[in-house]
């Protein structure tokens, strides 16, 4: 829809707007009746972002009508269990309507909370306040920063910001309870009242320090806001899953919602109203805050400016509109004061703070551009991100306190989806400061416009899909130089590139060991990842076992010595044939029965050593063959691995083959672990410190089934050539349960 055009802004930026003048945005259209809105269709059938949403327990036709979130790619977030549940949301604006509650039906009034700020003051000369002298002014119109004289008790020392006692509430405002706000220095900021009503105009309040000493002061209440765009914007972060009109971005998340208006004009924010909504959503433990206005001018040489610092160093990101003039920003004069507060004389320390400062752009419908109407990122560009903020929709309240929908335009708009996007980062990676969230967003934006970071675009578009995905190289963390011991909380990291553990049958049980797909990885903002480490887990090219005898051998006759040594001299066989129907071979290899491992599975010194015993039974027409095998391995854990020990292995494998005039029957068992196991000290979790959490589990090498190869076969042998048709059915083939296989196999050799 239109937006509404710019109003009048007032000097020095004293008053700041929600609907232009360089602010938050276009403020909503709002409908004459009630008609449930104007949304997006419903998804089309077989939409596969609509099945992935079904399958969350969302409503499609909900998720769609806040076309913002398809854009942005949210359901990624909502898909790994992030709805920023815990986190809290504070939403500095007019305020909400009368009958939020329908619009809301999760956030409780508890979180709703009128920000007023001392507008007169009438002290008595001479008073004393804990030492300090008192405090007279006569002035109509008292900003929180001509008060600051005035010093209380700060009973919550322990705290950033505390209260003073209770504020006591008459005439107008019975009813209501208040609490007078202070700084660091016990200074009085501003007076915020909780259980917020309608009626309140001119009420008159008492102020009770420490001590025991009284003051008046008569305050005007700010009130509930007719106009709708607190509401609206508070709906696009936490309009609930209940199946009515839209679904916010953080739709779990606890809402803060600090009404900083100007008393009569719902359209402007007063600068001192919004300093001490800072103050109070500090008092809260707020996560993020969500400042969908601005105005011209600077508002650095306010008194209590600095609270926006200290909330920054505090770990609370501050989200603002870029406005929506068009401008260029190019200079602090065509920026939105508020957004460009950081690039103002002597605050560029506000960007190396925890918390994040972050500038919001406009996207127009499509997402392919920046809207005509959105401030440009100019100096904010390194904080600049672009949202989704053109046919945005929102809830609304109509005159019988009823929920409805509609669309509005605004860079005002396009705010609150970063704000969510915030929200979800927090609960998902609570180690991280605000800062290197915001980052992670910035670095994961959809790149426009010039290549990198531009005086246009920013960073560019939002993309959660992207921003909850690794940035970076994914490195898994291993125990440092103790390996062995369990719960190691110092850590290095390894590379994943060239980490693989090739297993040979005797040990492929392996494969489907599923402590390994719990195991997490870091990116570069070590952020913790879960990982299917199975992948990296393979089938040997040539199976160590197979060289355990001499069957690829041809022995010169019988009673004779052989000896067998590979290129690498450290793969050797020795075998003896005493007579023609008997053999014995000692064969060693340098794996663990055919296993062998890199990187995060590196093993140090593995071997494994084999007796091989063979004997057959003879008569004119028919042969029986019995051949047993042992084996015996060992192998040591090495820095760097997952791997953490490896006890002594051992294994059987067996042979019969009883043939009769060229035809036969054989069965077989194939080399197989029967006793030995492998430790993985795998890294499971970060805590709340950063450091890893990791958990010890020993891989029981032997198979849950034993492989078995039952075989018939023809073998002919004539004077120019032999034929040998086979057929082998296995069970359990690899030594894996469940499986089996059948072969049929035929050759020719032709003598010559």
């Amino acid at each position: 829809m239109k937006r509404v055009n710019q109003q009048i802004c007032l000097s020095l930026g004293a008053v700041l707007l929600l609907t232009g003048c360089g602010g938050g945005g276009g403020g909503p259209s709002v409908p004459t009746q009630d008609n449930n809105g104007t949304v997006n269709p419903n998804p089309t059938p077989n939409d596969p972002i609509a099945d992935r949403v079904t399958a969350l327990g969302l409503s499609p036709t909900e998720y769609y009508a806040n076309p913002a979130l398809n854009m942005v790619g949210a359901v990624a977030a909502y898909e790994e269990g992030y709805t920023g549940a815990g986190i809290k949301v504070a939403v500095i604006d007019n305020g909400l309507k009368t009958g939020w509650q329908s619009a809301f039906p999760n956030v409780s009034s508890s979180n709703i909370m009128e920000s007023i700020d001392v507008v007169t003051y009438t002290g008595n000369n001479g008073v004393s306040f804990n030492g300090a002298v008192g405090y007279t002014r006569t002035q109509t119109t008292i900003g929180a920063d001509q008060v600051a004289g005035v010093s209380y008790t700060v009973t919550n020392s322990g705290h950033i910001y505390g209260t003073a006692p209770d504020v006591v509430i008459t005439g107008d405002g019975t009813g209501a309870t208040a609490k007078a706000l202070l700084d660091t220095q016990g200074h009085l900021v501003g007076i915020y009242m909780t259980n917020p009503g309608t009626g309140y105009t001119n009420a008159s309040v008492t102020v009770v320090d420490g001590s025991g000493n009284i003051t008046s002061a008569k305050v005007e209440l700010g009130g509930i806001s007719n106009d709708g765009h607190g509401t609206f914007v508070s709906s696009q972060i936490v309009a609930p899953n209940d199946g009515k009109g839209i679904l916010g971005i953080a739709y779990n998340s606890q809402l803060y919602s600090i009404d900083a208006s100007v008393v009569g004009d719902g359209s402007s924010i007063s600068i001192d109203k919004a300093i001490s909504g800072v103050s109070y959503a500090m008092t809260q433990g707020v996560n993020v805050i969500n400042q969908s206005f601005g105005g011209a001018g600077s508002i650095a040489s306010y008194a209590n400016i600095n609270v926006y610092k200290d909330a920054l160093a505090a770990n609370i990101s501050i989200v603002n509109a870029a406005g929506n003039n068009g401008s260029s920003c190019t200079t602090l004069a065509t920026c939105s004061g508020v957004a460009a507060l950081p690039w103002e004389n002597g605050m560029s320390d506000m960007l190396t703070k925890n918390g994040a400062w972050i500038v919001v752009g406009a996207l127009n419908a499509d997402g392919s551009d920046i809207a005509s109407y959105s401030n440009r990122a100019g100096i904010t560009k390194s904080n600049y991100i672009l949202a989704p903020g053109t046919g945005n929709v929102g809830t609304g309240i109509d005159s019988n306190g009823n929920a409805y929908t509609y669309s509005a335009n605004g860079t005002s708009f396009a705010t609150p989806i970063v704000t969510g996007a915030m929200a979800l980062m927090y609960q998902k990676w609570p180690t991280l400061t605000g800062n290197q969230m915001a980052q992670i967003l910035f670095k994961t934006a959809d790149d426009m416009g010039v290549a990198g970071v531009d005086d246009i675009y920013g960073n560019g578009k939002l993309n959660l899909n992207k921003a909850f995905s690794p940035v970076g190289v994914l490195s898994v963390p291993v125990a440092a130089a103790s390996i062995q011991t369990s719960g190691a909380s110092t850590a290095t990291t390894s590379n994943l590139g060239g980490s693989v553990l090739r297993t040979g049958t005797a040990m492929a049980k392996l494969q489907s060991f599923a402590p390994l797909n719990n195991t997490i990885g870091l990116d570069s903002f070590n952020r913790d990842f879960k990982l299917s480490m199975t992948s990296a887990i393979g089938t040997a090219a040539t199976d160590g076992t197979d060289v355990m005898n001499f069957d690829n051998f041809s022995w010169m006759n019988y009673k004779s010595l052989t000896f067998g040594v590979d290129q690498s001299y450290n793969r050797f066989a020795i075998g003896w044939k005493p007579s023609s129907s008997s053999s014995i071979s000692f064969t060693h290899t340098d794996d663990l029965f055919g296993t062998t491992g890199e990187g995060l599975f590196g093993m140090a010194n593995p071997q494994t050593y084999y007796i091989n015993a063979r004997k057959s039974f003879k008569t004119e027409d028919m042969e029986l063959q019995v051949q047993g095998t042992y084996g015996y391995g060992t192998a040591n854990s090495t820095n760097g691995s997952l791997i953490s020990n490896i006890s002594s292995v051992q294994g059987l494998g067996g042979k019969i083959k009883a043939s009769y005039d060229g035809f036969g029957l054989s069965y077989e068992i194939p080399m197989h672990v029967v006793n030995g196991g492998m430790t993985f000290a795998l890294p499971v979790g970060v805590d709340a410190s950063g450091s890893i959490s990791t958990q010890e589990t020993v891989a029981n090498l032997s198979p849950n089934s034993i492989e078995q190869q039952f075989g018939a076969f023809y073998d002919l042998v004539q004077s120019n050539g032999r034929f040998l048709a086979q057929y082998i059915h296995t069970e359990n083939k690899m030594n894996i349960s469940g499986m089996s296989d059948d072969e049929v196999r035929f050759m020719y050799r032709y003598f010559y």
